[in-house]
């Protein structure tokens, strides 16, 4: 990104960093997705950054979108709004080393939070898995609590893909989901029945990077990250 009003717009829209925030962004998008074509887009108090391979290859069809905002109070919100990769090229470690170069970024400019919809298949489980936070414990609770009840069904296999339950169960699971509060989703995740039932959830997600647990689960992350890149 090295066009000068281009960086001055991000800069007048997230601040001092601004440029920093959105030269990483392109950066890693390039390291995630060789040959991107990637757009920075400015616009009030935020920055887009879309990036988009198609041709051939395994990544082609890969998106990745986020958006940043500087809030009135100061605060620094990152919003992963999308990202997919083709089914041949999941599993090959490719969206935990982007997850973890971007914490590493965020940690480096600033960035007080990261918020995302948890949804598309496998999202519901794998930021749950994470260690994302709900936004909402509420409605993370009614989001899960539909499912847990779809396990009461004699073929809740064949109708939806869930496992069935005893009442006993389903009143453990809900009750714990409850409990849990903000943690809910990790809570869940951990259940032997947890992937399931969040595997087509939808709940918004976040991360507070200001707080210790949230500085923990970016540790975390990254640590994770490293150690399957050696290995």
């Amino acid at each position: 990104m090295d066009v000068p009003a281009l960086k001055a717009g991000a800069n007048a829209a997230l601040g001092e960093k601004g440029a920093s925030i959105a030269q990483d962004a392109v950066d890693i998008a390039r390291d995630i997705l060789p040959g991107a074509r990637v757009t920075v887009a400015v616009g009030g108090n935020s920055i887009k950054v879309e990036a988009s391979l198609f041709g051939v290859g395994p990544l082609s069809g890969s998106r990745i979108e986020r958006t940043y905002t500087r809030h009135p109070d100061g605060t620094l919100e990152v919003h992963h709004d999308y990202f997919s990769l083709p089914a041949a090229a999941q599993g090959k470690g490719h969206a935990s080393r982007m997850m973890a170069n971007s914490l590493e970024a965020y940690e480096r400019n600033g960035v007080h939070e990261i918020t995302t919809l948890a949804n598309i298949n496998v999202g519901g489980y794998a930021w749950a898995k994470q260690g994302f936070n709900a936004a909402s414990p509420a409605a993370f609770y009614d989001a899960v609590r539909i499912r847990i009840e779809r396990t009461s069904h004699s073929k809740a296999e064949l109708l939806f893909g869930l496992p069935s339950l005893s009442a006993e169960r389903r009143e453990q699971l809900k009750a714990g989901v409850r409990a849990a509060g903000s943690t809910g989703p990790s809570w869940l995740a951990a259940q032997p029945e947890g992937k399931r039932l969040l595997m087509g959830s939808q709940w918004n997600a976040r991360i507070d990077l200001r707080q210790p647990w949230g500085r923990e689960i970016a540790r975390n992350i990254i640590s994770k990250a490293k150690s399957k890149k050696k290995s």
